[in-house]
């Protein structure tokens, strides 16, 4: 309010600054705030009033990272990346002993075929020492992958939505064909 800053109606964590002509949008998630402008000169002037009210931390460049999102400017336009915490936090556990010359590419990353719909229709849950076995023979949890394919899949890879959308039917009860699915797909 001391900055009359207006939020915005689409998403409540952006706010929109005018000041001298010229508007600044600023991102914020709990302690994390990413700030855009055209220009530099109101980029400034927010700062220096941030910085008047919080004690604040400020990185500027054509490269940073703002909530594990890599985010480089260039003359052809800005891009997002997000392949080292994809890597690094999201599926370390999963390829920690796997070389990365042993990781296939998949062009599908889910099967398409009405033997494979067959065969998902036809497998029974698994349950028990089943689970606990399909767990510790893939060396990981169905549950724990998928949602982590879901975060990647909302914020960087749209690609995967699909494959995110049938495992996610099977996160309460999985069976032992889309574990396997779910093994290629990694």
């Amino acid at each position: 309010r001391e900055l009359k800053m207006v939020r915005s109606s689409s998403d409540h964590g952006v706010f929109i600054w005018d000041v001298n002509g010229e508007r600044c949008y600023l991102a914020l998630a709990t302690d994390d705030v990413i700030v855009c402008s055209k220009s530099r000169e109101p980029f400034q002037l927010l700062k220096i009033e941030l910085e008047r009210l919080f004690d604040l931390t400020s990185s500027e460049g054509s490269i940073i990272k703002f909530l594990h999102l890599r985010i480089v400017q260039s003359p052809s336009g800005i891009s997002f990346d997000q392949t080292n915490h994809i890597r690094n936090i999201i599926l370390a556990e999963y390829f920690k002993d796997i070389p990365s010359t042993g990781i296939k590419f998949q062009p599908f990353p889910f099967p398409l075929s009405p033997a494979f719909e067959r065969q998902l229709y036809e497998s029974p849950p698994l349950v028990s020492i089943d689970l606990t076995t399909a767990v510790k023979r893939f060396r990981f949890s169905f549950g724990h992958i998928v949602g982590g394919l879901m975060h990647i899949n909302g914020v960087s890879r749209p690609d995967l939505a699909y494959c995110c959308m049938r495992y996610s039917g099977y996160m309460a009860c999985p069976n032992i064909v889309i574990f396997e699915a779910l093994h290629l797909t990694m």
